[in-house]
């Protein structure tokens, strides 16, 4: 049975840039924060290809009455959510390379949930415009100009789409309520005298009508801007993401064990409030050495039987 995903390209290994301990032990903060958003990302895609899926096989499944008027609301609740979906995953993209650029001495840190929001919400496209602009990433610039401005007409024309139901009404669907712009009843209200006779002017009052949505002609568009966004997202994938990424997960535990003595004050700090993170067990120590940690204090090294 043939679908859109057969059409549209195989997103399945971007799932693979969720970083795991391996790679926490390895990267630093930026990288860690753009991958975890990546994969994100690839669930906004999937929620607005399946919405698509619905959208446009919707016979091939028994999940749907066979009144017109639910069929009409249904695929029309489908569509729009594609929309949405794919507006969200434009979002996504920006954020994954406001976190990867971000070069504050936030790199240096462990990577923790609080501050991984903090940059995010920092996040808007003339702010990363403008930051990549100032450490002259300028082809990166004009790939996000040429794709996300109105230089590109198939996403000034998604984004109008979006921003009409995110902020302006509801769109109306044919055969689904009326959608009149002019009322019934005609009021007689003036006479006029012309040279070709006397006339009675009669006016209808306007109405509050809907953006009416040819769904076929918007499902069209969203499927030509995936197959545009996808190969975009991965060629910004390419850019930041390092070659031995996803091998990374697999670590040696010297290096967990080196990341621990490094980051031991930040972890320290952070338990005092995120208590999940530390637990104790008795122990008798059997030999001491000493080591040193980055920030010249000096801890025990002891065995724990």
């Amino acid at each position: 049975m043939e679908t859109i995903y057969d059409e549209l390209k195989d997103i399945n290994s971007w799932i693979k840039y969720t970083p795991m301990e391996g790679q926490y032990y390895k990267y630093k903060s930026n990288i860690i924060y753009a991958a975890c958003k990546i994969a994100d990302l690839y669930y906004q895609v999937c929620n607005a290809r399946m919405s698509l899926h619905f959208y446009m096989d919707y016979d091939k499944y028994s999940m749907m009455s066979d009144s017109k008027m639910a069929i009409l609301s249904t695929k029309k609740y489908f569509v729009e959510n594609a929309l949405l979906y794919y507006n969200f995953a434009v979002d996504y993209l920006w954020q994954v390379l406001w976190l990867y650029y971000d070069n504050s001495e936030n790199n240096f840190k462990i990577p923790i949930n609080e501050l991984y929001q903090k940059i995010m919400k920092e996040c808007n496209f003339n702010d990363l415009i403008r930051g990549l602009t100032e450490i002259q990433e300028n082809k990166i610039v004009e790939v996000l100009k040429d794709n996300f401005t109105n230089r590109n007409k198939l996403f000034k024309i998604i984004r109008e789409y979006y921003n009409y139901l995110k902020h302006r009404a509801i769109f109306h669907t044919p055969s689904l309520g009326d959608n009149s712009n002019i009322g019934i009843i005609e009021w007689p209200t003036l006479i006029r005298e012309k040279d070709s006779g006397t006339e009675m002017i009669s006016y209808r009052i306007p109405l509050i009508a809907r953006t009416e949505l040819d769904m076929n002609e918007l499902s069209d568009l969203l499927i030509k801007f995936d197959k545009n966004f996808v190969g975009i997202c991965e060629y910004f994938f390419d850019i930041i993401i390092p070659r031995d990424y996803v091998t990374a997960r697999k670590f040696k535990i010297e290096s967990g064990r080196q990341y621990i003595i490094e980051h031991l004050k930040e972890l320290d700090e952070y338990s005092k409030k995120h208590s999940e993170i530390i637990s104790a067990m008795k122990c008798e120590m059997i030999c001491a050495s000493k080591f040193y940690v980055t920030n010249k204090t000096t801890y025990d090294d002891i065995s724990c039987l």
